[in-house]
């Protein structure tokens, strides 16, 4: 990996779009407001660190935090779309790392309920799997 050279994430996620996008957040702030920027949504994945009211994180913003956390200075932006019916695919790039934790958290706070419904994702176990020893 050479570092400073972007990295393309794709992590496809077996949910429903309505249970991916409640881990997004619609940045008004960066884009066009009749289409706003996906960011994930930082006080939902992270609450005891980012406030309700800044979940794309412009006040709170913290370098060292972003850059040893999310894998680049800023929050990216995400593309999403659901592939076929209860399967999503998260589509983003980071600058420097992959965003290992950040990855964990979704897991954790937004899809760990779904392992016992039996719609947990295996590559997106592999996915993660694969960036933390690939780190």
């Amino acid at each position: 990996m050479v570092e400073g050279a972007p990295l393309l994430n794709a992590v496809e996620i077996h949910a429903p779009l309505s249970e991916v996008c409640a881990y997004l957040a619609p940045d008004y702030f960066m884009g066009n407001p009749n289409r706003p920027i996906y960011r994930f949504n930082l006080h939902k994945l992270y609450p005891d660190h980012f406030w309700e009211v800044d979940p794309c994180c412009h006040t709170s913003w913290n370098y060292n935090w972003m850059t040893e956390n999310m894998g680049a200075k800023w929050t990216p932006n995400v593309s999403i779309q659901e592939c076929e019916p209860g399967v999503s695919v998260l589509d983003y790039t980071t600058e420097w790392l992959p965003n290992n934790r950040h990855l964990e958290r979704l897991l954790f706070f937004g899809l760990s309920k779904d392992k016992s419904q039996g719609r947990t994702s295996s590559y997106f176990d592999r996915v993660i799997k694969i960036n933390l020893e690939g780190s």
